[in-house]
This record gives C-alpha cells, structure tokens and sequence, in this order.
C-alpha cells in the first residue's frame, strides 16, 4: 500500500505539473482597430488565448482605450462581455486575431452616457452584421466591423540601447508589438525610464510619442526597428524649451536631412547622425515559471527514487 501512495503521490506531481505547462497562461495583447474614417482605436489587455489558437478571453484591460493616440477618461468604465450587457448570460469577454469571434463591452455600463466602445460578431446580438461602436470619446461611429482594419497581437517586452560617438549610452525597456515586416515595432509604454550611462533619469511629465507627431500631430504611432531603419520616437518633456528628451528620426518624416539622435540635458545634450552600428534592439526573453519547474523535477525525482528502491 506504501509503495502505491508514493508512486501516486509522485505520479500527481508529475502530471499536474505537466498539466500546468500544457495550459495556456495569461499574457498581455495589443488591440488594434482602424474605423472606415481612418481613426485607430488601441488599447492592451490581459487575456488567455483558448483552445484552437484563435480566439482570447480578455481577462482585464490594462491600458485605457485611446482614440488617435489620446487615452480616454471615463471612470466609470466596466469591461464585460457585450451580449452580458445585452442579456446578462455571464458570457467572458473575448475578442480574435481574425475578427471572427467579438464579443466585447468596455465603458460607462450606463447607455445613455455614450461612453464605450463594442466588438460585436453579430451571432448573440441585435446587429444583422458584424460591428463597431464608439461612443463620444471614440468618434461617435456604428459600422460594420471589417476584419482587414483589425489587429490583434501578443506584447513583447524590448531592450534597447544607443552608444553616441562620445561613447555614452542611453538604455531603456518598453513594451511593444512587432508589424508585420518583422523588423519594426510599434512602441506602446515604456517599462523603465531611460538611463544615461547607467543612471536613470526622472524627468516630471515626460511623454511618449512619435517624433512626427510631436511636430506635426499626425497621429502616427511611435516606432523603432530591429535594423534601425524606421525611426520616430520622442520620450520627455513636451516643453521643447526644457530640453529633456531624447529622439530618434530616421529623417524620412521630419525636418533633419539624415537620420538622428537626439538627447537632451539628461542625455548629453547631443544631437547627431544616427548610427545603426552602435544601436541595439533585442527581444527580452523571460525566465519560464520556477514553481512550474519545480513541480516537474519533485515528480520526475519522486519516480526515480522510488524506482532505485523498489525494482
């Protein structure tokens, strides 16, 4: 009886640990939706994408939906499934890579406030096709939703760094997705401030945004790339005058005739043409679960200490 408890005891670690590493774990995403008047709607969420690899089950929201770039405040806001709104049938939020599956509420619970934005695909609700809405802060919009508008892609976490010709280094984390050329990366929040030779800078206020938004206001999303051709980032004080800030241009855009480093006083007070050579962008691997590695190998030892013993 001794010898079947030990080897079911290790047999339920083994399994149950396996069991956990089969299972999909929550991760954050990146959402992305551009309406039939060109106005893109984003926001990153916390979901567990599901069995068949299509469809995620948005768990939270973790940055508040923007409208152009521009987050919006609405307190109140409630994240729940869309058909829940409509008929309270406890359903989970969720949303798809390929726009198929959408059913998705989030904003002020109360109608009349016109303050939310839905995913609808049409097969538990009132549409006839499947939508998007925006409420006031989202351009006041209904229209059917089109797949091609719509992105839906896991958030990486990146380190980058950039040696000037003086040989000072400013290093920074962000989270960010990768487009679609495999090269580029939409910049959604930094992680840590930057640093200058190692010491972190704390500027109050500081924004992020792309360099020609900054300028012109065109909305454009701010990115950098692995090979350090597309450039258009600016971190720091919007007050140009405060000279706190660092810019990356690849000049196809802005004002500069080449592509440019740009650092402010906390950086160097540096401006000069950008070389890809002393610039570095990596993918930040994390480190697997420990508790899930453990469980693996008391199972795993379990099993061959009981094999030494009793065979």
């Amino acid at each position: 009886m001794k010898l079947k408890r030990n080897i079911l005891i290790a047999l339920v670690l083994l399994f149950s640990s396996l069991y956990t590493v089969g299972q999909t774990l929550a991760a954050p995403y990146y959402a992305t939706y551009y309406t039939s008047a060109g106005n893109r709607i984003a926001f990153m969420l916390d979901g567990t994408a599901q069995s068949g690899g299509d469809i995620v089950q948005v768990n939270n929201i973790l940055t508040s939906p923007t409208f152009n770039g521009t987050a919006a405040n609405i307190p109140s806001a409630t994240l729940q499934s869309w058909s829940n709104f409509l008929f309270s049938d406890n359903t989970t939020p969720a949303l798809s890579f390929s726009g198929n599956t959408l059913n998705f509420f989030w904003g002020d619970p109360n109608i009349a406030a016109n303050e939310a934005i839905i995913f609808d695909d049409s097969t538990l609700t009132a549409f006839g096709a499947p939508i998007f809405a925006g409420g006031a802060s989202f351009g006041n919009v209904l229209e059917p939703f089109v797949a091609g508008n719509w992105s839906l892609r896991p958030v990486l976490t990146f380190n980058a760094a950039y040696e000037t010709l003086s040989g000072d280094v400013i290093a920074f984390m962000f989270d960010g997705v990768i487009e679609n050329n495999g090269d580029t990366v939409e910049v959604i929040q930094l992680s840590t401030p930057p640093t200058f030779n190692g010491l972190v800078s704390n500027i109050a206020g500081a924004t992020l945004q792309s360099w020609s938004d900054f300028l012109f206001g065109d909305d454009t999303i701010p990115s950098l790339s692995f090979s350090g051709n597309m450039l258009n980032f600016f971190w720091g004080d919007p007050n140009i005058a405060a000279n706190e800030a660092i810019i990356f241009d690849d000049s196809t855009l802005t004002a500069f005739g080449a592509p440019i480093f740009a650092g402010g006083a906390s950086f160097g007070n540096t401006l000069e043409a950008f070389n890809a050579n002393n610039w570095s962008l990596t993918q930040y691997n994390r480190i697997p679960e420990p508790a899930t590695n453990m469980l693996i190998m008391l199972g795993m030892a379990g099993l061959f200490l009981l094999r030494r013993r009793y065979l």
